[in-house]
Parts: C-alpha cells; structure tokens; sequence
C-alpha cells in the first residue's frame, strides 16, 4: 500500500495517511513506530525532516513478515540549479515526443532556474528570463508526473513570485498552456494578449503586475 505523508514545518511529527486521506497515526521524525489499519502492520522508520509543508507519496517496501514495511522521509528543497539539470525533466514532461535539445531555450545560460529536489531526485522546475525594464518572463514549468496534484507548483511558483518581488522585478510574463490559466490566475495573473498555437498546443499569454516588497 502506498502513502501520503505530511507535516508543517519544523514539525516533530508526521501524519501517515491513505491515498483516500484516512490518518493512520503520527510518527515522530526521530526514531521509528508502529501504525495499524485493521489487520495490517506497518513499521515506519524516520531518516529525515520534511523542510517545507510538501505532501509527498512514498511506496512503502517490505520490510519484516507479512505486515511489517519501512518508509524512509528525505528531505525536500527549493534550490537554484544549473539549466543542464532542466533539460531531462522538461523533456519528460513538456515535450516528450521530442529529442532532448528541444527543451533547451535559448539565453538558458543567462536565466535563473528554480527547483524543488527531494534528495537527488528533480521534481519540479521552472526558469526566469529577464526581458529588461523590470519585466521577466517565467518559462519550461514542469513537474515530474508522479508527483503532480501535490502542491509543488504551487510552491515554487509562490517562491519564484516572492524572489522577484525582493528584486527588481515589476511584471511577470508567461505562455500557459489553455488548460493551465485557471492554475496561474490563482496567482494574480491574468490574460494579457491573444491565444496562439504552437507544436498542436493551445497556449495563453499572462501578465502579473508586482508591488515592490517591504523589506
């Protein structure tokens, strides 16, 4: 059985759950304890501390005897990377049906890109061309398929915004896809020009206007 483990920030704690949201129990995130359902068993052994209030699926392995399984939390991050580490993971998701140097834009070796990592392992990503005069554009958003619905694009989108308002950022621009507008109006942004097509995908330009941050 797989399962979804989450926990606000600096918790000591981590709910165990279903994929159908039922709460197994708590497990510190020292040590190792014992969750029941019923007549299942399961062991979980806690090797790290979830950084940010991610929800996360793992599959559990099995461990001892019939019921017993072991999961392991690593920790997840909102990191800067070089645009090489993009490439694979907009491929996979984006463009699959084309060659990897598709999903090189260029000007990548001038543009900042964000990513959150759960070890070594890329899961999200998304990459910051500034365009001058305070306008910077937010390109090759993906995330890995087995980890969307989760909230992580959320969360780097929030970071990214949140990082250029620091800067001196005064707009961010984007081509969303049609079926994602919903996703970034959520955000602040809002249609700025007409729809278009590209390679059989609908997209949408998008305009956020930013106010300067306090700090």
């Amino acid at each position: 059985m797989p399962f979804v483990f989450s926990a606000a920030p600096d918790s000591e704690q981590v709910a165990v759950r279903t994929y159908d949201g039922a709460c197994l129990g708590r497990v510190t995130t020292v040590g190792s304890a014992i969750v029941t359902s019923g007549r299942r068993r399961w062991q979980f052994r806690m090797t790290g501390l979830i950084a940010q209030p991610y929800r996360l699926h793992y599959a559990a392995n099995r461990l001892i005897g019939t019921w017993a399984m072991q999961a392991q939390m690593m920790k997840v991050e909102i990191v800067r990377i070089d645009h090489t580490q993009c490439l694979p993971l907009r491929q996979q998701v984006l463009w699959p049906d084309f060659p990897l140097e598709h999903s090189y834009v260029p000007g990548d070796e001038q543009a900042e890109h964000y990513a959150i990592t759960l070890g070594n392992q890329l899961l999200c990503c998304l990459s910051v061309f500034a365009l001058g005069e305070g306008l910077y554009q937010i390109r090759k958003f993906a995330t890995a398929a087995e980890f969307q619905g989760q909230g992580l694009g959320s969360a780097l989108l929030s970071h990214v915004i949140s990082e250029m308002q620091k800067a001196d950022a005064t707009a961010i621009t984007l081509s969303a896809r049609e079926s994602a507008t919903g996703f970034y109006e959520k955000f602040g942004f809002s249609v700025s020009a007409e729809r278009f097509e590209r390679h059989g995908v609908r997209y949408v330009s998008m305009l956020l206007e930013l106010s300067k941050s306090a700090d």
